[in-house]
């Protein structure tokens, strides 16, 4: 029982780890296309699902 719960908090610290690379390269990615692009788009998105949260976001990110 040990082994197999310390396999999975392996498992899952590797799977957080991999999740939180790819999210930087798609970041670098979108960065390099031009990030004003992309805000405007996910303000289009989510503009009718919660369009004040978003934009807080984006103006901590820019």
């Amino acid at each position: 029982m040990i082994t197999n719960i310390a396999l999975w908090i392996i498992v899952g610290v590797l799977v957080v780890i991999i999740g939180f690379l790819a999210l930087l390269i798609i970041g670098t990615l979108r960065n390099i296309r031009g990030t004003s692009d992309i805000m405007r788009d996910i303000n289009r998105e989510y503009r009718g699902y919660d369009g004040k949260s978003i934009n807080k976001v984006i103006k901590k990110t820019n």
